[in-house]
């Protein structure tokens, strides 16, 4: 979490699980929902949690890192060392889809 003062101006995460409750794959970490508040794009607080989580994944153990980033993350990420590997539908409940990029980065 990222906060200036009281407000919290970004969040995000990683962990083992896969998405959508799958077992993870040992040495493989999964980003979680990194976001930034709105009013404060472009100031660098995506890169600086980005920057966290994945040292503290490396140091857990983790060998690469995967994401399912909207397309409009994808430059960031890419920006971040990530790699698209392809297009893919997130269901986000039964008959709901949304479009997104399966991407990694190995971390060594």
């Amino acid at each position: 979490m990222v906060c200036d003062g009281a407000a919290i101006v970004g969040a995000g995460g990683w962990t083992m699980q896969a998405p959508g409750g799958r077992p993870g794959t040992r040495g493989v970490g999964h980003i979680r929902h990194v976001v930034t508040d709105h009013r404060r794009t472009r100031e660098g607080i995506g890169r600086r949690l980005m920057e966290h989580i994945i040292l503290h994944a490396h140091a857990c153990g983790m060998m690469q890192l995967h994401c399912q980033s909207t397309l409009t993350a994808v430059p960031f990420y890419e920006s971040m060392g990530f790699v698209a590997q392809s297009q893919i539908d997130v269901e986000l409940r039964p008959g709901i889809h949304f479009p997104a990029v399966f991407m990694q980065r190995h971390l060594a």
